[in-house]
């Protein structure tokens, strides 16, 4: 299910209380453009896309078993996706792949996944019978992005998590707009690209020509929320932000813009689409 045909997004009802003022602008603006929202209760952190189901079709759940390394010592945060589910009463089809929900970027056909999968199912790299299973699951291509976990003492912009909406998103047709990735990892940056256009994409990728770049935050843009013909934007007060609107202007023709600003939470490593959940849900009369 594409961004652009969900109707509904849930948030955690965490949020609330985590980030007060934050969520109430958001779901604020969530009734000002229209947007069907909910809070989801029952979750053990904010990041509701890491843990809930995929959803593949209009009544097609994909869901899998959460226990990704970086909370390998922190069970407390590990929430119960089955639960979850059972409390808006969705059914979804289950897995025993070890997956995180925010590592897959869907294009009709396609699936963007970070090789990260492999080690998660302590596979090796690249396993042709894994990635079979991986595209008779979801029922689609499954095209794997190389990555790296990158730590660097000091550095807030670490990438530990190997979260394919961290880098990506998808425009309709071949287009794909990518973060601004070769501005710190050049070579790696360049690896992703050479695989999305070996399978026919053509790529945008973000570029800040600013006096000093903030990578703590402009990583951020990418991880916007899209519902339908509405897109909310992360902003943080900084000289990308205009630059980050521009592009996503260009890429994603006709669809209303809004920005919200998120500096505290970005620098946990997430940002709206992390913290959101959007599906297509029939709606009420």
């Amino acid at each position: 299910m594409l961004d652009s045909s969900t109707n509904f997004v849930y948030t955690s009802k965490l949020l609330k209380s985590a980030y007060s003022d934050f969520c109430a602008e958001l779901t604020s603006l969530f009734d000002k453009l229209g947007i069907a929202w909910e809070f989801l209760s029952g979750t053990k952190d904010i990041w509701l896309r890491d843990f809930m189901p995929v959803q593949l079709g209009k009544n097609n759940f994909w869901g899998y078993k959460y226990s990704p390394d970086y909370l390998k010592n922190e069970g407390q945060f590990i929430s119960d996706q089955g639960k979850i589910a059972k409390s808006i009463n969705l059914e979804f089809q289950n897995s025993d792949i070890v997956f995180d929900g925010v590592n897959i970027v869907l294009c009709d056909d396609v699936a963007l996944i970070c090789d990260k999968v492999f080690s998660e199912n302590k596979r090796a790299k690249n396993d042709k019978e894994f990635h079979a299973i991986l595209e008779r699951e979801l029922g689609k291509k499954v095209l794997i992005i190389p990555w790296q976990k990158h730590i660097i003492k000091g550095d807030e912009s670490d990438d530990i998590y190997g979260h394919a909406d961290g880098f990506f998103k998808y425009c309709g047709g071949n287009k794909i707009l990518m973060s601004n990735h070769k501005e710190s990892y050049p070579k790696e940056a360049d690896e992703m690209v050479g695989i999305l256009k070996s399978a026919g994409f053509e790529v945008e990728q973000m570029e800040f020509n600013v006096k000093k770049l903030s990578f703590d935050l402009n990583w951020a843009y990418i991880n916007f929320l899209q519902v339908g013909q509405n897109i909310i934007m992360p902003c943080f007060g900084i000289d990308e932000d205009k630059i980050a609107y521009f592009y996503i202007q260009k890429a994603f023709k006709g669809v209303k813009i809004s920005t919200i600003k998120m500096n505290n939470i970005a620098r946990l490593g997430g940002a709206l689409h992390c913290l959101t959940w959007n599906i297509y849900r029939e709606q009420k009369c």
